[in-house]
């Protein structure tokens, strides 16, 4: 069977194709509509206040520089680190609270999932130096949040020598404690 020439493919694409002529279409004239009647506008109600939101309990937070309480990259609470956790636990022993939230911190270094197991693991050795030292563990909550919430900016570090980048992220490697106080009669 032979192939169609270029001149024959051409001779068949280009048979006229036969045009559709358009049915009539019939165009009626608007019809006058009659004035609406003018009113005054009505005043409608104001739309209800949204409700405020409950005022959130009072709060101290302490900030913990990582570097303080542990090594480089570990979770381990360093023995140096031991006396600013004790001076902590003193002021709280004394205080009526609510309860404590702990969360740690990372720089924004090393991939994101290392870092949120580190914070975590960070808050938890808190935790269970607290809860050692007597606060009880369901008052207690621990939080890893990796580098997600930086104090110094990654353009600020990210070019310098690795010993300075590290010194120059250390305010990112942190330990927040939270003590919420108790509703009052003042704040509820």
């Amino acid at each position: 069977m032979e192939s169609p020439t270029p001149a024959t493919s051409a001779k068949a694409q280009a048979k006229p194709k036969a045009e559709a002529t358009p049915e009539p279409v019939e165009v009626k004239s608007l019809e006058k509509q009659p004035a609406k009647e003018e009113r005054a506008l009505e005043p409608q109600a104001a739309p209800a206040a949204a409700a405020e939101p409950a005022p959130m309990p009072p709060k101290e937070t302490i900030n913990l520089a990582a570097d303080a309480l542990f090594s480089l990259g570990s979770a381990a609470i360093k023995s140096s680190a031991r006396e600013s956790l004790d001076a902590f636990l003193k002021k709280v022993k004394g205080m009526e609270f609510e309860s404590i939230k702990i969360i740690g911190h990372t720089d924004p270094t090393g991939p994101p999932h290392q870092n949120i197991n580190l914070s975590l693991a960070r808050a938890e050795a808190v935790k269970r130096y607290l809860v050692a030292k007597g606060i009880d563990a369901k008052r207690i909550q621990a939080e890893g949040v990796g580098g997600s919430m930086p104090i110094v900016t990654d353009k600020d570090c990210s070019k310098l020598p690795r010993a300075a980048r590290i010194v120059c992220f250390e305010p990112d490697r942190r330990v927040e404690i939270e003590v919420i106080m108790p509703k009052t009669a003042e704040n509820k």
